[in-house]
């Protein structure tokens, strides 16, 4: 993340989304703080169908009903919330390049993928 800042500002958001969206609304706050004029929020999940997926799309105003507790939603002024990475091609990749960069000997070793990430990003280029 510190290679991103220098030309984005970011914020995590950790947090049990199930109980709550203050964790989201303070990065939020934080990252607008900036003068931004776009946040993307990037939902780290390998499926859209993810209920904790469902309760952020909740929380920022995507989705009727809550997944969970029926939280605060937040102020969606100059957010995009993007799809989850899914099967995109461009996650593959890098976990592909990470495989490689930690093997010690390719021909005789499995690579195993779990994914049970479960955590929220929010990106926007400073101006």
């Amino acid at each position: 993340m510190k290679d991103f800042g220098d030309d984005y500002v970011t914020s995590l958001s950790l947090g049990m989304s199930m109980m709550t969206s203050d964790h989201i609304n303070c990065s939020l706050i934080d990252v607008k703080k900036n003068n931004v004029e776009q946040i993307y929020v990037v939902p780290v999940s390998s499926t859209p169908y993810n209920t904790l997926v469902r309760q952020w799309r909740y929380i920022f105003k995507l989705e009727d009903q809550p997944t969970y507790a029926d939280v605060n939603q937040v102020d969606t002024q100059g957010v995009m919330f993007l799809d989850t990475i899914s099967d995109n091609i461009y996650a593959k990749k890098i976990i592909l390049e990470y495989a490689k960069e930690i093997s010690t000997n390719e021909e005789n070793e499995v690579v195993i993928i779990i994914a049970m990430v479960r955590l929220m990003l929010m990106i926007t280029r400073k101006n």
